[in-house]
């Protein structure tokens, strides 16, 4: 939820009062924040012209802050940089490849005793393949797959409950030949005392790989839920709401699936009622609700 991760982030912007010893650094990483929340992401490739504006000037202002010491923080900066260039430009490949560079550099900098290191430098390397790690037709790794998968198990191996490793690890392995080798990492996420509905979606991804279709419903209300929750406080009129019909739309194949076909209609009706009018036409919930709801009757007929 990157809108929501930039609001909160400006708003700790907004109330910082820095130290007057000049120990600072801390303010640069919260502009960080806002920088990367503007970014691409593993759903995601796009930057719009104005969120490469507002990240080039959250860089600015973090520099700003940062010590004269190399650190995290600083190398973090300096990633930035690269990824959001001078000049804009909808072909990001090789910005993209840049900062995956960085961020490379910066998991062997710190990332043996940092699993934030690990998990920075791993969303970055899976943002140069995303959703080609594996291929589908033999199951062979892509190039660049072996360098993500040793980066994820590394920051696992120094917090097995990171939030973002577990998530990074469920998505890098789910088509892959052997999905349940992210079992453990899927499990945290499903245990996780949380009101962020992605993450308590993401175990659902390898469920229904592994035929555990029961598990799939099971994450999918808890993720739906916490979906509810944000909807009511932010309204659905952003792109977060994608996220939530996504849940949803996890609900209907895993209870179809499943044989529960109630659920299934019922998840799928939902689907084209959860949103401002304004919204369901431009990001298609429209047709993604047609579709499902063909499907099931078609199944069910």
């Amino acid at each position: 939820n990157h809108e929501e991760a930039r609001r909160m982030a400006e708003s700790v912007l907004a109330a910082a009062q820095p130290a007057a010893n000049g120990d600072n650094e801390w303010l640069a990483l919260v502009h960080i924040v806002v920088a990367m929340s503007c970014g691409p992401n593993y759903n995601n490739p796009v930057v719009e012209k104005a969120d490469h504006e507002r990240a080039r000037a959250a860089i600015q202002a973090a520099q700003a802050f940062l010590g004269k010491e190399k650190s995290m923080i600083s190398a973090l900066v300096d990633a930035q940089t690269v990824r959001y260039a001078k000049e804009f430009s909808e072909d990001r490949s090789e910005n993209d490849k840049q900062y995956a560079d960085k961020m490379n550099q910066l998991f062997i900098d710190f990332g043996q005793n940092d699993s934030n290191a690990c998990a920075f430098a791993a969303e970055a390397l899976m943002q140069l393949n995303p959703w080609k790690l594996f291929s589908l037709v033999d199951g062979t790794p892509a190039a660049g797959t072996e360098r993500v998968l040793q980066v994820i198990e590394q920051g696992l191996s120094i917090d097995p409950t990171h939030p973002h490793l577990c998530h990074l690890h469920v998505h890098a392995l789910e088509m892959s030949p052997t999905p349940g080798a992210a079992a453990k990492s899927a499990d945290v996420l499903r245990n996780m005392r949380t009101d962020a509905g992605h993450l308590l979606h993401m175990p659902a991804h390898m469920d229904v790989l592994l035929g555990h279709y029961r598990d799939a419903i099971d994450a999918s209300h808890l993720a739906i839920q916490a979906d509810d929750l944000f909807i009511k406080e932010r309204s659905a009129n952003n792109f977060y709401t994608l996220y939530c019909l996504h849940d949803r739309h996890m609900l209907v194949y895993a209870a179809m699936l499943a044989g529960r076909q109630q659920d299934a209609l019922k998840a799928a009706k939902e689907i084209s009622t959860l949103v401002p009018k304004e919204l369901v036409c431009c990001c298609g919930c429209d047709r993604i609700c047609l579709l499902c709801l063909f499907f099931l009757k078609l199944r069910s007929a």
